[in-house]
C-alpha cells in the first residue's frame, strides 16, 4: 500500500491549467498544467497555505483561469509555490469535476460593498481595481473611493471620476451626502476618508505598507436621493470654504473647458490641465 500522500486531481475547463486538487491534512494545492509543446510533460506545482473552503471556492469558480490570476498568482508571498517531484506524490489521474453541491446550488450572491472591499483589501497602490471589477461594482451600484498621489480623489465602479482632494458631494441638495478625504491624518496611512454615509473599508497597500484606507458605498444608501452625484462644482465651492482659494497646489477648475460628460476639467497652478485630471475623458470647449 503507497505511503505516498495521495492527492485526489479534478479536470478543469481552463486555457491555463488542466487539473487542480487538494491536500487538506497539508493545506496543498495542487496544479496541473497543460502539456508543454516542447516535451509532451505536464508539470505539476504545489501551492502552501491553501485552506480546503478556498479549494471549493476555486473548484466551484465560474471561471479557474481568472480565480487563479486575481486570487493565487498574484499572492505569492501568501501561497509559497513550487515544481514538484511528482514520484514524491501520488496524485490520481484527472477526474470530471463536480462542484460542492452548495455552490452549484446557491443562487448568484449579489456583489456587496462588504464582499467588494474583502475583495480589494491588500491590493498594492497603482493596482487597486481590475477593469472587469470596476464593470461589477458599477453594474452592483457599488461606488469605490480611495487616494493617489498627494492630492487626489478617484472614484470607480458606479461612477468613474477624480478630484482635487478634499471634499466632494455625493448626493444633491437638499439631503446632500459628503465623503472627505484626509491625507496624513493617521498614523502609517497616507490616506484616510471620513463620512456619515453607510460604507465598507478596505486596505491599500505600497511595498506592503499601509497606504490608503478606502471605502465602498452603495449607491442605494445615498438616500432619499438613492443616486449617485458627483458635483465638481460644488466641490469647488466646498473646498473653497474649507480649504481656502484655490485648491491644494494651485489648482481650480476650468470655467470654460468641460469633460465630455459635462463637468469642469481640473486646471494647475500654470493655468493647463492637471496632470491629475482624469485623462481617460475627452474634452470639448465650452460654446
Amino acid at each position: 500500500m503507497s505511503t505516498l500522500p495521495k492527492i485526489v486531481m479534478h479536470q478543469v475547463e481552463s486555457s491555463q491549467f488542466a487539473a487542480i486538487g487538494h491536500a487538506p491534512e497539508l493545506n496543498l494545492l495542487a496544479i496541473q498544467f497543460h502539456p508543454k509543446k516542447s516535451t509532451g510533460q505536464s508539470d505539476i506545482y504545489h501551492y502552501q497555505n491553501f485552506s480546503a473552503d478556498l479549494f471549493a471556492e476555486f473548484l466551484g469558480a465560474d471561471s479557474q483561469g481568472s480565480f487563479f490570476i486575481q486570487r493565487i498568482k498574484k499572492y505569492a508571498s501568501q501561497f509559497p509555490y513550487s515544481k514538484i517531484d511528482q514520484a514524491a506524490f501520488n496524485h490520481t489521474a484527472p477526474q470530471p469535476a463536480v462542484k460542492p453541491a452548495g455552490l452549484a446550488e446557491a443562487p448568484p450572491v449579489k456583489l456587496s460593498k462588504e464582499l467588494l472591499a474583502g475583495l480589494l483589501t491588500g491590493r498594492e497602490y497603482m493596482s487597486e481595481m481590475f477593469k472587469e471589477e470596476e464593470q461589477q461594482a458599477k453594474a452592483a451600484g457599488l461606488l469605490v473611493i480611495f487616494g493617489a498621489s498627494g492630492d487626489l480623489m478617484v472614484f470607480r465602479g458606479a461612477r468613474r471620476d477624480e478630484l482635487a482632494a478634499g471634499i466632494a458631494m455625493l448626493a444633491p441638495e437638499p439631503a446632500a451626502k459628503w465623503v472627505e478625504a484626509l491625507f496624513g491624518a493617521e498614523p502609517d496611512y497616507s490616506w484616510t476618508f471620513r463620512t456619515d454615509v453607510p460604507h465598507a473599508t478596505f486596505e491599500i497597500v505600497e511595498g506592503g505598507e499601509p497606504y490608503c484606507r478606502g471605502i465602498v458605498i452603495d449607491v442605494a444608501d445615498l438616500a432619499p436621493a438613492g443616486r449617485l452625484e458627483i458635483d465638481h462644482t460644488a466641490a469647488l465651492e466646498i473646498n473653497a470654504r474649507c480649504y481656502g482659494e484655490p485648491l491644494p497646489h494651485g489648482q481650480r477648475y476650468s470655467r470654460t473647458t468641460f469633460k465630455d460628460n459635462g463637468d469642469p476639467i481640473l486646471l494647475g497652478a500654470d493655468g493647463k490641465r492637471s496632470v491629475f485630471c482624469d485623462l481617460c475623458d475627452d474634452v470639448e470647449d465650452a460654446a
